[in-house]
């Protein structure tokens, strides 16, 4: 079973996925999250993750519901390497 943060990231990146440009912006904040180094810079990625997921209200095709789990994959093990594990908020 997922950690309580990583399932929370999993929800968030595909419940974005069918929000127009969102999977180029869902790339880069993959990157940003597998750029940092402690848990406060994750938590930041997260916040900027929950706040663009909280103005999302359309529903993803099949193929960027693919896409964005790949990178909800991605970040949760940048997550894991970092060993961050707050609960979401």
């Amino acid at each position: 079973m997922l950690p309580t943060r990583r399932r929370h990231v999993l929800a968030l990146v595909v419940g974005l996925a069918a929000a127009g440009d969102e999977l180029a912006r869902l790339g880069r904040l993959k990157d940003r999250m597998c750029a940092c180094k402690d848990s406060t810079c994750t938590d930041q990625v997260l916040q900027e993750l929950s706040s663009a997921a909280r103005t999302t209200g359309t529903h993803p095709t099949k193929a960027q519901e693919q896409a964005a789990a790949q990178l909800a994959r991605a970040m949760q093990a940048c997550l894991a390497r970092i060993g961050a594990a707050p609960a979401p908020r």
